[in-house]
């Protein structure tokens, strides 16, 4: 059996990363851009990823990663699932 390393999965990371709408993304990118993702921790190797994310506030965002999907959450005002 082979183990899929979750992020060389390119293919679920773009549709993933594609759901967000582009005011979203654009913020993500901001942030990841200009140093603002403070620590970025692999809580569960292949299955949980988390970081902390400085904007108007710190925000915790965490990322997971099963049956070939991701999905997250976050304790931004965006509240996006």
């Amino acid at each position: 059996m082979t183990t899929v390393n979750p992020l060389q999965d390119a293919d679920s990371i773009k549709r993933y990363l594609g759901e967000f709408d582009r005011t979203t993304a654009g913020r993500g990118s901001h942030y990841f851009k200009y140093n603002t993702v403070l620590q970025l921790r692999c809580d569960e190797p292949g299955a949980r990823y988390s970081a902390t994310v400085r904007g108007s506030m710190d925000y915790e965002v965490t990322l997971f990663y099963g049956s070939g999907e991701w999905d997250g959450e976050c304790t931004c005002p965006v509240g996006y699932e």
